[in-house]
């Protein structure tokens, strides 16, 4: 039965969390949009193969894998051929701890044809993240939506995400919810924002350790940012002025 669904020219996405089937799934997928299946790092090399091959294939979701750095690896050589024309790429709480965003960066500089990124909950630091926005920053890096929750950033980040919102053009939407950036963080933030080429319209900043003293700057930015139509700051130490 899933052998036949599979092979309809029409389907775009197929949603099929929360199953057991692992890795051997992959061998009859043609359209990967599955979270917790017991995917590991065994299974990319199949599913590298689906996304380089399945033209039809525009989004892919995989949530609550280990998939590791060798298994993100190996989805990224897939992702980095000519006939991968995927739009949507979720990698969320995937087990990524050291080497995986120098691939990433890579597909992100080769693969116009992507959209949306998410990275949430991944251990994103350093090295790395001086990678992902080098690949961000690339000129075939069309990027639009950007998910980072929970990356383990800190103010010492922000430079490097600041560089990002304010040369990227094409990003129109943000997230870094649940990541202590501070006011320090925000400040920095709050530089790549004001600059006349960035064009962000949604930016998350939830539950990010934020307090009043970056108040006035995030007010500037409002007050000249047009194109800004929403700034999420529940969830932080705000308080009322009087």
């Amino acid at each position: 039965m899933l052998t036949s669904i599979l092979s309809k020219a029409t389907l775009k996405k197929l949603d099929i969390s929360n199953n057991k089937l692992g890795d051997a799934l992959i061998f009859l997928l043609s359209s990967p949009g599955y979270g917790n299946c017991d995917l590991t790092a065994a299974g990319c090399k199949d599913l590298a193969n689906i996304t380089g091959t399945k033209k039809s294939c525009i989004q892919m979701s995989l949530i609550l894998y280990e998939l590791g750095d060798g298994g993100v690896e190996l989805l990224c050589e897939g992702l980095k051929d000519p006939k991968c024309k995927l739009q949507s790429v979720l990698q969320q709480n995937c087990g990524m701890i050291a080497n995986s965003c120098g691939d990433l960066a890579t597909v992100l500089s080769t693969k116009p044809s992507l959209q949306d990124l998410a990275l949430d909950n991944n251990n994103i630091r350093g090295v790395d993240l001086v990678l992902l926005c080098k690949g961000l920053i690339h000129l075939n890096c069309n990027i639009q939506k950007l998910w980072l929750w929970e990356c383990h950033f800190t103010a010492v980040a922000c430079k490097d995400l600041a560089n990002v919102i304010g040369i990227k053009e094409s990003l129109r939407r943000m997230s870094l919810t649940l990541n202590e950036l501070g006011d320090a963080g925000v400040e920095m933030l709050c530089q790549g924002l004001k600059d006349p080429k960035c064009k962000l319209q949604f930016l998350s900043l939830r539950d990010s350790e934020l307090t009043t003293a970056c108040c006035d700057s995030l007010a500037a930015v409002i007050s000249t940012k047009q194109c800004l139509r929403y700034l999420g700051l529940d969830l932080n130490r705000l308080e009322m002025r009087v």
